[in-house]
């Protein structure tokens, strides 16, 4: 934007011993420069010869380095003078379209007063001048020119009016007054100068100076800042804001740069590297969209902006022929041939109805495995020639994907009214917010509690409770106290029979037969034993040799010896045992007068009679015991759901709290970006354990028995149940088996019986619990909960949560959003929330709303078209003077969008 050449007028440094020599290494080095041009405004002081000089060695194949355009740019000197007596240093870049105009239109018109006669800045007259000035009428007119141009100051009153009377003019000029000495920066630093309180005298002249012009020419950060209603003090607050800037200055103003070579090392080098940055079509309307965009569509800077947040994108699309678009035989409607770059910035798709404006991303989203509009699902015919381009990162190799293979990607995709439709859904809705919770980290915990187990567990309690509760002839089978009466019984009659002097040796003889009984048990399992430990062997064994690897067989030679071992020792004491009773037989009852027999035959019988009681009375113990343990286990997997859903909605406020709201891990621009989308609203996430009653009664009351229970109703169950109904998520999540096998106890008529109606169930099968309680993500706006949102409310907060929670992530896709949003949400902030996004995600959008695609600064504009029902797509920036037109044709308002555009950042009275 600011080269000059070897014959500018002021300060020429270039190399060569000769002018055409200065022109031959100008031009080498021009020719030999390695990096991408794309607009060079060629600089000369009041005239533009050597604008239209470096035109012509570009056509006449000199100067052979591409540039997409080629600017005059004069630069005048105006009064008043600076701080160090210097006048003010001003840039008017012309339309090179218009160049042909400048001098008619702009140098004759430039006017000079010297010694009582005004000069223009037409060659003659400035050869004139410097001739006065020097007092010397025959002066050689190269050396006059130079001398008039010189002393060629003017006021800025004059300037002012020459566009002020010519309006066409004015439009094609860019008007940039410089920084530095010679600049209006000369009577103080740009941003120092406008935002003090000192140099009162030249308050209004400055404040003049910068509502006439269009732009800043400074490198200077805080420049940059200041003219954009940006820059902070040392006590981090803003000096002036937007508002104040522009009552100031007229306009919130962009800050230009340029290399201002004067010598030949500068050529397209700036100081410090401080290259010019501009994102816009490399032509004059181009460069203007940067007076109505100061802030997204210049940077001065070492890189390339574009790529400071390293984004996935799509970077084209390729329809090769005509791909037909529906799997119908009545439809011909087809895409036609299409190479289609797309814009990492911001794209909005446009047409009239039925052009094919979604269509085109439909079929995009479908063959991407995306969900689409459902009047579209399964009528689309996929086609390997329809294919789109991604790049994963600027590092990164294009891919290619024919949409027939349905690849899926990285990216949000929108359809229309699919806001409204979840909008109009609570529970949709709050299924999808948990899915961007998802999205953003939250994952649901891995419940540790295994469904059938839990099943086997309840299994487990019934068979237990069957078993003790079993019944004979109206008496309980395994009553506890009754098997312990039993055994007193017995023994009483073993005390009956054994009474007299041969007590001691019948208890002896008892005992032998009972310990002889235990030691045969202990054998028949010792055998058992032995066997399985035989099988298991030949089983692992069969195993290893299968594999066929060298690990050892196993041997359990040491286990069988022992087994034997201890069966022999208990044969030889069970012998024993058989001896001493045969003895105590034969020596000491020879006399005894009753039947011998019978009477060892009931103390044998006895004996057993009291060892299966026993038996039976410790497998009684043994079942309490293990009905308390499963009891205990049931508790404990009521506590673990219970726990569970309270890690849950733990996890969703700390998602929302720590990875969306404000995550350490993210910049500080991209926190401060999403707290503005949704701090605004003064939205908030929390994780809460719902318990839903009418649920719960729909559950429960299948266990509950209407003839006892009358009416069966709800708040009759949870009275039952003792459950509080304004505590009653807290109550279940802490219900135990006990407190309701006493509520069964109390109330025996209420409840069916049978394992399959135990009520238990309600409350520790998750498949049954789940119906009733779990949790969700609660979400307010000002306080207010969701179910009290209006539906457009609704829709704003999921689009806001969604563009949040995804900010970082991959492109967004999004068909129509003014279907779904209010316009006044559209206007106030959308708009704005898309220039930030476009900076940290593509955004394609079809819009038929004209400030969304023009007030968004779309980077890109498609135009659909359908004739014959053959869809056709063209593009072009939103400045192409073709695509400027196509939008204020089919978009409702598109001329009064540009208008909004144009007049946003200007100050009005």
């Amino acid at each position: 934007m600011h080269i000059h050449t070897p014959e500018t007028k002021k300060n020429p440094q270039f190399k060569g011993a000769t002018n055409q020599e200065k022109w031959d290494n100008y031009i080498a080095d021009i020719n030999a420069y390695k990096e991408d041009i794309a607009v060079v405004g060629v600089t000369d002081y009041v005239c533009a010869d050597n604008y239209f000089k470096f035109k012509q060695l570009i056509a006449d194949g000199k100067i052979t380095k591409s540039f997409d355009l080629v600017v005059p740019n004069v630069e005048l000197r105006i009064s008043p003078v600076t701080g160090d007596s210097i006048p003010i240093n001003i840039h008017c870049i012309f339309n090179p379209a218009f160049d042909n105009e400048i001098e008619k239109r702009f140098f004759q018109k430039l006017k000079f007063e010297y010694k009582g006669r005004t000069y223009d800045a037409s060659k003659s007259d400035l050869r004139d001048l410097g001739r006065a000035y020097k007092n010397d009428p025959g002066l050689e007119e190269r050396i006059a020119v130079l001398d008039g141009i010189k002393q060629y100051v003017v006021p800025f009153t004059e300037l002012k009016s020459i566009f002020d009377h010519d309006v066409e003019l004015r439009s094609n000029t860019i008007i940039i007054v410089a920084n530095g000495k010679d600049g209006v920066g000369g009577l103080k630093d740009h941003a120092e100068l406008i935002e003090g309180i000192r140099y009162e005298s030249l308050d209004a002249t400055r404040q003049n100076i910068y509502t006439f012009s269009d732009a800043v020419f400074s490198s200077n950060e805080g420049d940059r800042k200041y003219f954009l209603g940006q820059k902070k003090n040392a006590k981090d607050v803003i000096i002036d804001d937007e508002k104040e800037v522009m009552r100031k200055c007229g306009t919130l103003m962009p800050c230009f740069h340029g290399c201002d070579a004067h010598d030949n090392a500068k050529i397209f080098e700036p100081d410090n590297k401080s290259y010019c940055w501009v994102k816009a079509d490399p032509s004059f309307e181009g460069i203007k969209q940067v007076l109505f965009e100061p802030a997204e569509r210049i940077t001065v800077d070492q890189d390339n902006p574009t790529l400071n947040f390293d984004k996935p994108v799509f970077t084209g699309i390729r329809i090769t022929g005509n791909v037909k678009v529906l799997d119908s035989d009545n439809s011909k409607l087809s895409f036609t041939q299409t190479d289609l770059p797309l814009n990492r910035g911001m794209t909005s798709i446009i047409g009239g109805r039925g052009k094919g404006k979604s269509m085109l991303i439909n079929y995009l989203g479908y063959g991407l495995s995306k969900e689409i509009t459902e009047k579209l699902r399964s009528k689309i015919r996929l086609d390997s020639n329809f294919s789109v381009s991604w790049q994963q990162g600027s590092e990164s190799s294009e891919r290619n994907f024919p949409l027939d293979a349905q690849k899926e990607l990285p990216f949000t995709f929108i359809y229309q009214s699919k806001i409204k439709e979840i909008a109009d859904d609570n529970d949709a809705l709050k299924k999808e917010i948990i899915d961007i919770l998802s999205g953003a980290g939250f994952q649901k915990p891995i419940s540790s509690v295994d469904e059938l187990e839990v099943k086997e567990t309840l299994q487990k309690y019934w068979n237990i409770k069957e078993w003790l509760l079993k019944a004979e002839n109206g008496k309980l089978v395994n009553d506890k106290t009754a098997i312990s009466r039993s055994i007193e019984q017995v023994k009483e009659k073993i005390d009956l029979v054994t009474e007299g002097s041969n007590k001691k040796l019948l208890e002896d003889y008892v005992s032998n037969l009972k310990n002889q009984r235990l030691l045969l048990e202990e054998n028949a399992r010792l055998k058992r034993l032995r066997l399985q430990i035989l099988d298991f062997k030949k089983s692992i064994n069969d195993e290893i040799s299968d594999l066929g690897v060298a690990i050892p067989e196993i041997d359990t030679i040491e286990q069988q010896r022992a087994i034997v071992k201890l069966y022999k020792e208990n044969l030889r004491a069970g012998r024993e045992l058989e001896e001493e009773n045969n003895a105590i037989k034969e020596d000491n009852f020879q006399d005894y007068k009753g039947d011998l027999s019978q009477l060892l035959n009931n103390l044998a019988n006895y004996q057993k009679e009291i060892i299966d009681l026993q038996r039976q009375l410790d497998e009684v113990g043994q079942q309490e015991r293990e009905l308390e343990e499963t009891k205990g286990k049931l508790d404990k997997i009521n506590k673990v759901q219970s726990d569970a859903l309270a890690d849950e909605a733990t996890l969703i406020s700390h998602t929302w709290q720590n990875s969306i709201f404000n995550n350490p891990e993210r910049g500080k621009n991209e926190n401060e970006l999403i707290q503005k989308l949704l701090d605004d609203r003064n939205v908030d996430i929390r994780g809460t354990i719902f318990f839903n009653l009418s649920a719960f009664y729909a559950t429960v009351e299948k266990y509950i028995d209407g003839r006892s229970l009358k009416p069966k109703t709800l708040p009759k169950i949870l009275e039952l149940l003792e459950i509080n109904d304004q505590n009653a998520s807290q109550d279940i999540l802490t219900y135990t088996i006990d407190k309701i096998e006493r509520i069964k106890a109390a109330n025996p008529g209420c409840f069916y019986e049978g394992e399959e109606y135990d009520v238990f169930k309600v409350f520790t099968d998750p498949a049954l619990r789940g119906k009733y309680m779990h949790v969700f993500a609660d979400i307010t706006v000002d306080g207010n909960p969701l179910d009290e949102l209006s539906a457009g409310q609704k829709g704003t907060v999921y689009l806001c949560l969604k563009l949040a929670t995804q900010l970082f992530s991959g492109p967004i896709i999004f068909d129509q959003p003014e279907d779904d949003l209010d316009n006044d949400f559209i206007t106030n902030e959308l708009i704005g929330l898309f220039k930030e996004i476009k900076k940290y995600r593509q955004v394609i959008i079809v819009s038929h709303n004209a400030n969304l695609v023009v007030n968004a600064d779309s980077e890109q504009v498609i135009i659909a078209d359908n004739q014959g029902e053959y869809l056709s797509y063209s593009s072009g920036a939103l400045e192409n003077e073709i695509i400027n037109k196509e939008i204020c044709k089919i978009l409702e308002g598109g001329e009064r969008a540009f208008e909004k555009r144009r007049d946003k950042y200007r100050y009005v009275k």
